[in-house]
This record gives structure tokens, C-alpha cells and sequence, in this order.
């Protein structure tokens, strides 16, 4: 039996109203207080199957928010960005910007207006903008943005007939059952603390919690055994476990010759990946792998996690590749405990002609669109430079490309910006739309840590002219005149907007038999319902002997003597097997830096922190506004430069540099540092330089590089003194 402790505030307040937080993917369940329509206060929902009335730093900083007096609340235009804005009715932001796209799109392509998106934006932002792109008639859609390896052509599409942007085996609420657990590249303990809950869970009860990443996290200090790699190197550590689970005999035979294909081609790809190549090429001991293999292969059944929503722009075909292929070959795909789950999945990809989904004639997991594109390529060449540019948030800090990109943009002749504060995106836009937070109107939560679709309801009415995302597009698409703006105009006035819902779920087949109505935790059982939802049976709670039923929803998927929705096999692939052939090369980032090993010795690397939230980034804090340590360096990198902890850094490549405090840990090795991303000079705390500022440009197709090398000294004190001391050092270490 399960004992919810009831939470009740105790501040005065009229109403209780549930909502779900949107702060990121994990998808909480909040209980929202009010006292005469005003937030007092929020508490976590006890009913919902994941945080049971927990709530974490972002979903508390959500009160600071509402009310902050630094939000933008009317929408502003200027001419120019060397302008001053000047405040606007809504209907005039509006109407300037559509007079401007028409202006610039008739001198350069419909092919010239790009809608920017990232998979954490919110669904009505994305679906709208993939709507109105298309409407418009231009190519550059929101998932054309998405990160590759997650998109259709990944190689977990081609392992599984799903792409990994989809990929979620198994619920958290069965991680519970497995025995080992291997996270990769991923803090979730940081990123999405919610989420970690389950993992602590199953660890408590007797599971092994391995965690690889390049730096000691949060969560690598809760594991049973972590490992510490060399940033960059993760997959080839994954091949040196298969090398071994292989050498071994630490494989499920049986599940291997009935349900995959081309395991003789995995086993020749891995034959080279011996522990001590792996170990050399990693920072790493041979000891290390062989306890990660020993783990991995001696009980049953395993899982592996990673993708969260801050690293998986990083994750590249052969990471995901490995930590399937590892969670194939031990046999643990299809059953409690076990599989491949992929953080921050959804069951739109937002590439279609519709509402963010489609209907295949197949009726098969939809299709992404050909193009990956990445937004500081776009900038940094003027051949590609858009004339229009939307996008919201606060992208701008963390776009790599150095000063070259950063220009490219301020070359963009109209830039909208879908605003919450006056941050750097802000600073470099043209027009500024103010936008409702999710508690200010209701809406759907569809990218998740759970699978599972749920809702948002209104809580409290938005200040000055902010309005929902989907209120944009609807209202430009009637500026522009484009087809059924009109009727969509009329189906969102409705005041809960069920019926845009409805039809954005209809139209997508993996969604297609839930409602909005299905999904209101105020009527409904919190949770939301799990995907994919194709037949009115998936809307029960599913009970088994592993598994007590809390959510509406399929818990594990790829089980044996079950076809995969909307598929007549197992697996949605031509044969209806796993393959596990076609093993993808590494990214050598390293080579593509091109940087000067004696300039330029060190790896940085980054992340973001807990409290930092992508709509309103260090704007809504309670952190103290004095500069706090942030760049990590190891004690023996800190010694021989002379840096203790708070003493200012300067941290620099050919690209540029930053200055920041140091934080003398070893939680990174003395070859690398590490710096939190996020940082805006607009913001009241992190506001010293942007880190991304040296990384380089994503090469075409690839994923954005996980590192860069710089090198690293006092602010007040000689370059060359330190660059000496960091030679030794290298030297030193081999």
C-alpha cells in the first residue's frame, strides 16, 4: 500500500485548481492555490502517479514568475535593432508583422521565413508553427530543427521502425522491476529531478544504478558505480561493453536469433573494441569496463536511460545505437523492467502538412521531413540567411559559432521573438510578442519523461496583452489571409480550446483515440494518458503482476505475442525484427575542433543547472544576485594556474572568451572544465559571458558538438604564465 501525505498549504486562498507543470518534460502534477484569481501558492499534486506531491526548484520558481516585475507584458516594434522599441496594441504587432513578411518574402522566397523550434517548446507554439509554415508555404518548419539522430533517419529508426524522438519502452512507473539500470550522458537527477525518483526507487530496491558521463553529476553520486569518460568518447565505451558482453556469452541467444537480424555484423563491429583500446581512448581503467560488462551482463533484465532534455542535442546515432543494442542483446526489450528509455519523447515530430500530425496510409509512426537544418549554419552563411525569423524563448545564449553567428543574425531583416523577459534574444529582435505562461491558459503537455499526453488548465489570467502562443499564429495566419485561419480562429475562441485540441490528437494516429476531455487531471485520473493510444482499450488503466495500473496506458511496448500499434508485427520494421547491423561510426569531434593542442589544451564542456528553466533561463531565481563559482576546475588544473575557488577565470579560444568565478572541484578531469550554460548578460544572476561563444558551428546534418578546446587562466593575471603551467600538467597526465 501507497500512503500520499495530503498537501495542503497554509496560506489563505478561495480555490484549488490541478494543473500539470510545463516547466520541463517530466510533466508533474501541481495543485495551483488562488486567492481572488492570484497565485498564493503551489504544492504538488499527491494523486499523480509520478511526483506525488513533490515539486521541484523549477516548478517552485513558477510563483516567482507570475509576478516578476521584470516580464514583458505588451507587445513592442521597432525598424531596426539599433532602434528603440516602441509599445503596441496587440492587432498593430500583428499587423506590422505580417506587412514586413510580405514585404520581404515577395523579394526572397516564401523559402526565407524560418520557423525556429526546439522539442522542449511548448506543443501549441510548435503545432502552431508547423501549421502556419505550412499554410504559408515555406519549407523551414519548427522539426526540421529537431536533433537528427532523433528524427526518422536515426539509427534507432532503423533498429526498431520508431524514431527515437518516440522511443520509451517502458514507463517510469516499471523501472521499479529492473535489476540494472545504466544511465548515459545524463543527469536527471539535475535536469529533471522528478523523473529521478523512480531510479532512486528501483535502486532501493536491490537494482544496480551505472551512470557514464564525462563528469561526476548528481546523479553519478547516487550510483551503485560510475565512470567518468573522456567528453566525446562514450560510444566507443559502449562498444567496449558489447565487445565484452559478447566475449563473454552474456547475451540472450534465444532472443537474439528469434527477434533481431545481423548480430554477426554487431559482433564483427565490436571485435576491435578491446577493453585496453577502449580504455586508452576513453581516460578510463580497464577495470572500470569490465565492471560496467559484469553488472550489465550477469543479471536480467537491464535497462538504459538517457536523452534528457539538456543533453540530447549532443547524443549522436552511435550513442543511441550502443544503448540499444546493449539493452538488445541482453534479451530485456518487451519486458518488465527492461528496454530502451529515451527521456523528453512525443508522439508529434511536427514536420507534417496538418496540426503536428499526419495519417499514413500505413498508419505506421509518422514520417519526418528530409533536411535537418541547424539554425547557426543558417546565420553564419549569408547564401542561407533567412529574411524572417520566429522563434521564442532565449536561444541566443546558447548558439555556437562564435561572433560570426551572432552577426549573421543581426543581418536578418525581421526577427519575431515570442517574449517573457527582456533577455539577449529579446535585445537582437525586431518585434517582441508577449507570451502567456502555461499556467495563464490551457493547453497540452506532449513532450514527456512519462510518454504520456496530459494537460494544463488556465489557473490565473496573464498580465497586460500576454496571450497563448497558438493565439500568434492563428492571428498572423489571418493577417497573411491563409487558408482556414478563419475556422481555426473560430474553434480556438472557445475558452478551453478543446476543440483545436481534439483535432491536433485526431489527427495524429499515435494520439487518435484520446480526447482533451480524457486528459483533464481535474475530472480525470492525474497523469494523462500514455501513447500510443489507437483504440478506445488504451484509455483503461493496464494492471499486471508487475505492474499495478495508475495511468491510462500501455506500460511497456514490444511485447512478445503483441503487435506494435498500428503495426501487424512486433517490431515496425520490413521483417518485423530488430537490426542490429548497421552499427554507426563515431563523431570524431576532437579532429573537427581544428584547434591548437599548445593554445588551446583543454576540453570545456557544458550543461545546464537545476533552477535554469528554457522560457524565463536565470530571469526568475532565488539564487543570491552576487557571482557564485561556476567554472569547474579540477584541483590539480586550479594549483598550477594558481586559481582557487572564486577567484575570476578567463576561459578563451580563437573564437573568443568568457569570464567567470572558478569552482575548484574534482568533480571533471584536470584535461577538462566545465561552465553551466544559460548565461545572459540581460539576466540578474549568470550573467557574465556566453560560453557558447567557442564552440563551432554544427557541421551539416551532425549533432551540435559536445566540447570545445580553449584554454584557461586568471582574469588578472599572465596568459603565458598559466599556459606554461597547463603544458606540465598535460605532460604530466600523458
Amino acid at each position: 500500500m501507497t500512503f500520499r501525505k495530503r498537501q495542503e498549504t497554509t496560506r489563505s486562498f478561495d480555490r484549488i485548481r490541478k494543473t500539470t507543470c510545463g516547466n520541463c518534460p517530466t510533466g508533474c502534477g501541481l495543485k495551483a492555490f488562488t486567492e481572488a484569481g492570484k497565485l498564493v501558492d503551489i504544492l504538488g499534486d499527491e494523486e499523480h502517479p509520478l511526483n506525488k506531491g513533490s515539486v521541484c526548484p523549477k516548478g517552485m520558481l513558477t510563483c516567482l514568475h507570475l509576478g516578476n516585475p521584470n516580464r514583458l507584458t505588451m507587445p513592442r516594434i521597432r525598424e531596426d535593432v539599433s532602434s528603440a522599441f516602441r509599445r503596441v496594441e496587440w492587432n498593430e504587432a500583428i499587423a506590422f508583422t505580417a506587412r514586413r513578411i510580405r514585404e520581404l518574402t515577395e523579394a526572397d522566397g516564401k523559402d526565407s521565413l524560418f520557423v525556429y523550434g526546439n522539442e522542449t517548446d511548448p506543443f501549441d507554439y510548435l503545432a502552431g508553427g508547423t501549421w502556419f509554415a505550412h499554410g504559408f508555404g515555406t519549407r523551414n518548419t519548427p522539426g526540421r530543427f529537431f536533433p537528427r539522430p532523433f528524427g526518422s533517419d536515426g539509427a534507432i529508426r532503423k533498429m526498431f521502425g520508431i524514431p527515437a524522438s518516440q522511443m520509451q519502452s517502458n514507463t517510469p512507473r516499471d523501472w521499479c522491476n529492473s535489476r540494472c539500470i545504466l544511465v548515459y550522458c545524463s543527469d536527471p537527477a539535475a535536469s529533471d529531478p522528478m523523473i529521478f525518483g523512480p531510479i532512486l526507487d528501483a535502486r532501493d530496491r536491490g537494482a544496480t544504478l551505472l551512470v557514464i558521463d564525462s563528469r561526476k553529476t548528481v546523479t553519478s553520486s547516487k550510483a551503485t558505480f560510475s565512470v567518468r569518460v573522456k567528453p566525446g568518447s562514450q560510444s566507443i565505451l559502449l562498444k567496449g561493453i558489447l565487445h565484452l558482453l559478447i566475449r563473454n556469452g552474456w547475451v540472450d541467444r534465444e532472443f537474439i536469433s528469434e527477434w533481431t537480424e545481423d548480430f554477426d555484423r554487431l559482433r564483427a563491429e565490436t571485435e576491435a573494441c578491446s577493453p585496453e583500446r577502449v580504455a586508452k581512448t576513453c581516460w578510463i581503467d580497464v577495470r572500470e569496463i569490465e565492471t560496467l560488462a559484469f553488472h550489465l551482463g550477469k543479471v536480467w533484465p537491464v535497462q538504459v536511460i538517457a536523452g534528457d532534455w539538456s543533453t540530447r542535442r549532443h547524443l549522436t546515432d552511435a550513442d543511441l545505437f550502443g544503448c540499444a543494442a546493449i539493452a538488445c542483446v541482453r534479451g530485456s526489450i518487451g519486458i518488465p523492467g527492461g528496454g530502451v528509455n529515451l527521456l523528453g519523447v512525443s508522439p508529434f515530430l511536427f514536420d507534417d502538412g496538418s496540426y503536428g500530425g499526419t495519417e499514413l496510409e500505413d498508419a505506421r509512426p509518422m514520417a519526418e521531413c528530409p533536411g535537418h537544418i541547424d539554425i547557426e549554419r543558417v546565420l553564419a552563411h549569408p547564401d542561407s540567411r533567412p529574411s524572417c525569423l520566429i522563434w521564442r524563448g532565449n536561444p541566443y545564449p546558447v548558439l555556437a559559432g562564435g561572433e560570426g553567428v551572432r552577426a549573421g543574425l543581426e543581418g536578418v531583416p525581421l526577427v519575431v521573438h515570442l517574449s517573457a523577459y527582456p533577455n539577449e534574444t529579446f535585445q537582437h529582435a525586431h518585434v517582441s510578442i508577449p507570451a502567456s505562461h502555461w499556467m495563464e491558459y490551457t493547453g497540452l503537455l506532449t513532450v514527456s519523461n512519462t510518454r504520456a499526453v496530459q494537460c494544463h488548465r488556465k489557473v490565473v489570467d496573464p498580465p497586460g496583452d500576454c496571450r497563448p502562443p497558438l493565439d500568434f499564429w492563428i492571428d498572423l495566419a489571418c493577417a497573411l489571409d491563409l487558408p482556414e485561419a478563419d475556422v481555426l480562429k473560430d474553434a480556438n475562441a472557445r475558452e478551453d480550446h478543446a476543440g483545436v485540441y481534439d483535432e491536433f490528437l485526431r489527427k495524429n494516429p499515435l494520439t487518435g483515440s484520446m480526447s482533451f476531455a480524457d486528459l483533464d487531471p481535474n475530472t480525470q485520473i492525474s497523469g494523462g494518458v500514455l501513447w500510443p493510444c489507437t483504440c478506445p482499450s488504451h484509455l483503461e488503466l493496464e494492471s499486471t503482476r508487475f505492474v499495478k495500473g495508475t495511468v491510462r496506458g500501455l506500460n511497456i511496448l514490444f511485447q512478445r505475442n503483441e503487435k506494435f500499434p498500428l503495426s501487424d508485427t512486433r517490431f515496425p520494421t520490413p521483417s518485423g525484427k530488430i537490426l542490429l547491423g548497421l552499427v554507426p561510426k563515431e563523431d570524431a569531434f576532437a579532429a573537427e575542433s581544428g584547434a591548437d593542442a599548445d593554445a588551446c589544451p583543454l576540453i570545456l564542456t557544458t550543461g545546464f543547472l537545476v533552477d535554469y528553466v528554457e522560457q524565463f533561463g536565470h530571469f526568475v531565481s532565488d539564487r543570491n544576485p552576487a557571482l557564485e563559482p561556476s567554472v569547474k576546475i579540477h584541483p590539480k588544473l586550479a594549483k598550477v594556474i594558481g586559481v582557487k575557488t572564486g577567484d575570476k577565470v578567463t576561459v578563451e579560444n580563437a573564437r573568443g572568451s568568457f569570464s567567470a568565478p572558478a569552482w575548484v572541484c574534482d568533480d571533471v578531469d584536470p584535461r577538462v572544465i566545465w561552465c553551466p550554460e544559460g548565461a545572459d548578460r540581460c539576466q540578474p544572476v549568470m550573467n557574465w559571458g556566453n560560453p557558447k561563444l567557442l564552440f563551432d558551428v554544427p557541421s551539416s546534418g551532425r549533432v551540435s558538438n559536445p566540447f570545445t578546446m580553449v584554454t584557461v587562466f586568471r582574469s588578472d593575471s599572465s596568459r603565458d604564465h598559466a599556459r606554461v603551467g597547463i603544458a606540465r600538467l598535460m605532460k604530466e597526465l600523458g
